[in-house]
């Protein structure tokens, strides 16, 4: 079954959906048959009542510490459409994730305390270090500014502790502030590792400080995770009998027993040993492809010999054991060095795929304010897992967002630079300001009605786009621009109020005047007071137009005065919509322009010389060919005429 058709039957609900179509052959998700599903909801609730009270227990007793995140987790879930990613959600949060994470954990741990038992020198165990409290300062400031002010992290138990009482009684606690601390806590973690019991320095501990277990070790994924294989045989060596137990491996991979402790069943799955699966191959082909690498294959199999040789010498006469301290040591190096490339390319790949996902979708979420800027501020985005700065000002110091924050009319100011242009609402407001001052970043403007004052921790709306990289050599990351239904809070200029109106848009108490006045008989002199319109109002409504019509010009221009006459004056004022092509908006469009066809110009170059390179490679192979066939031929006619000297 699926995660999904088990959480369905815990839930008692049917385990597909009807008209499911039947998954591919050897793929989880088949049919399950109903007269099953009272008996599997039964054993599904019994584990998962057994799944809370362990993981109770490791909470309490342990200090586990709980870092997820609910449903706005950190792994994501792609979905492509020839190759491209089309849709993008966090991985939905179900209990019955929970109760088999229990379950392995609780396997792991018992495999973990059973082979260290018996190889206490040669156990493969995964630890997780303490970590310093000191790592810990961005977390801390960051719970201050939410509301806690005593923060406790020498020991997992307080540092659980301590992210509880955050959750629960922060003032700004909420699931994308929430999302943040935990992210920063595991961000603080030290990195796990796979040891060998061996090479422990004295008094080290082997305790994983996340999981809140003594002993824990990978056992429970030997298809995906060479670890896991390595703590298959110790644990098959561990549990055999005395009589069993002294089989002596002649080589690194004779580590079984001649003698299983029990018959395994047969495999549905394509064995590639048994030649299941693999195409067809050119017996000529092979053939001359074992010719060319026999004498690389002669000097590296010498090396390994002796290689191998020394390593036998260097271990001890204990040959039970399936693998000797020295050879685990070096394995475990390995492994923890293809485990970290392994998140890093992951993580990179996440990071890809984010951006060809939103080259061509725009979204709109909630983020949580981590910090400030003298141009904006950063933030975390819970639902993509992703960091990003939430620019206000352009390369050009102009003030860039939606005027409405500022309580002006949509169509005020300039259009946006081509940086902004991502943002529908987002115009250029060359007066506007931006002012840092301490914990608190205003926004204002000299027109504006009210002032934008945005902290750490505020919890504001981002639309989510990616800039095109046709002209570009690196993929960009995606661009946040601030919505004008942000939750940020925002203080009135000129001593008006503020009032939140519908989806969180902040209002000015001006507009809103008649509809919190008193029901008295001064009501009709407050509504018309509040209907009669601002000086900012009655400003906006005039349009002022670039011509002059009926007007005279001076004498010193024109010789001859006529009252009928129109003649365009050219300026640099900008009313409206009107838009100017000398601005500084067609240089820059004209600019990317011409970046375009310098890029193409590039690219075009670099496949002729990819091209180039690939013929003097071909040439290459072909003199060493046929130089190799010359000494060859050159060596059997020395040899020959040898014996026939003889």
């Amino acid at each position: 079954m699926t995660y999904e058709q088990a959480d369905s039957i815990l839930n008692g609900q049917l385990p597909d959906p009807p008209g499911k179509r039947p998954p591919p052959p050897l793929t989880a998700g088949g049919p399950v048959d109903k007269s099953l599903l009272v008996s599997l909801k039964g054993h599904l609730s019994t584990l998962t009542h057994l799944a809370r009270k362990l993981r109770h227990d490791r909470e309490e007793i342990g200090g586990a510490v709980d870092l997820s995140s609910g449903d706005l987790g950190t792994e994501l879930k792609f979905t492509l459409e020839d190759g491209k990613p089309v849709k993008v959600a966090p991985k939905a949060d179900m209990e019955i994730h929970h109760t088999i994470a229990e379950m392995m954990i609780l396997a792991n741990s018992h495999v973990a305390t059973k082979i260290y038992g018996t190889f206490p020198d040669s156990a493969l165990l995964r630890i997780h270090r303490t970590v310093e409290e000191e790592r810990f300062e961005d977390l801390r400031e960051v719970l201050e500014a939410s509301g806690l002010k005593t923060f406790d992290g020498h020991n997992n138990m307080a540092l659980a502790k301590t992210l509880k009482d955050a959750e629960q009684r922060s003032e700004k606690s909420g699931p994308v502030v929430n999302s943040l601390i935990k992210s920063l806590a595991t961000r603080a973690m030290s990195e796990a590792q796979y040891i060998c019991t061996g090479d422990r320095n004295q008094g080290e501990d082997l305790s994983h400080y996340g999981l809140g277990l003594g002993k824990y070790t990978h056992f429970t994924s030997p298809i995906r995770r060479y670890a896991d294989v390595v703590v298959h045989k110790q644990l098959l060596a561990s549990l055999l009998d005395k009589e069993l137990n002294s089989y002596r491996p002649t080589s690194r991979s004779a580590a079984f027993p001649v003698s299983p402790l029990h018959s395994l069943p047969a495999s549905n799955t394509i064995s590639v040993l048994a030649g299941e699966g693999i195409r067809e191959v050119n017996a000529d082909d092979l053939i001359d492809s074992l010719i060319e690498g026999a004498s690389f294959l002669a000097l590296a199999s010498d090396q390994i010999v002796e290689k191998e040789t020394k390593e036998i010498d260097t271990t001890s006469d204990d040959t039970t054991k399936p693998y000797q301290t020295v050879e685990l040591s070096s394995l475990c190096e390995g492994l923890n060095l293809h485990n970290r490339l392994a998140k890093h390319s992951s993580f990179e790949c996440q990071k890809l795929f984010l951006s060809l996902y939103f080259r061509s979708h725009v979204e709109v979420t909630q983020a949580v304010v981590v910090s400030l800027r003298t141009n904006g501020f950063w933030v975390y985005v819970p639902r993509f897992d992703i960091r990003g700065s939430v620019f206000l000002k352009g390369l050009d110091d102009d003030l860039q967002l939606d005027p409405e924050l500022l309580g002006l009319l949509p169509d005020a100011g300039l259009p946006p630079s081509s940086g902004f242009a991502k943002a529908e609402s987002c115009r250029r407001l060359p007066a506007g300001r931006v002012d840092l001052d301490g914990e608190l970043l205003q926004v204002s403007a000299p027109e504006g009605r009210k002032t934008l004052t945005i902290r750490a921790l505020d919890v504001v709306t981002v639309q989510v786009s990616c800039d095109t990289w046709d002209v570009r050599a690196r993929v960009p990351s995606p661009r946040f621009h601030l919505l004008v239904n942000t939750c940020t809070t925002a203080k009135p200029s000129s001593g008006r109020t503020t009032a939140r109106g519908p989806a969180g848009k902040i209002t000015s108490g001006l507009l809103n005047r008649d509809a919190a006045a008193p029901d008295n008989g001064n009501r009709q002199a407050t509504t018309t007071k509040s209907t009669l319109p601002s000086i900012s109002d009655l400003l906006s409504t005039i349009r002022v137009y670039p011509t002059l019509d009926g007007v005279p010009l001076r004498s010193t221009d024109v010789r001859e005065a006529k009252t009928d006459r129109t003649m365009t004056i050219k300026g640099r004022l900008v009313y409206g919509n009107f838009v100017n092509p000398d601005t500084r908006s067609a240089a820059q469009e004209a600019a990317q322009q011409a970046a375009a066809e310098e890029a193409t110009q590039r690219r075009v170059n670099a496949l002729e010389h990819s091209c180039r390179r690939n013929e003097y490679d071909r040439d290459k192979t072909v003199e060493r060919m046929v130089t190799s066939r010359q000494q060859k031929l050159a060596g059997e006619k020395r040899s020959s005429r040898r014996q026939k000297a003889k």
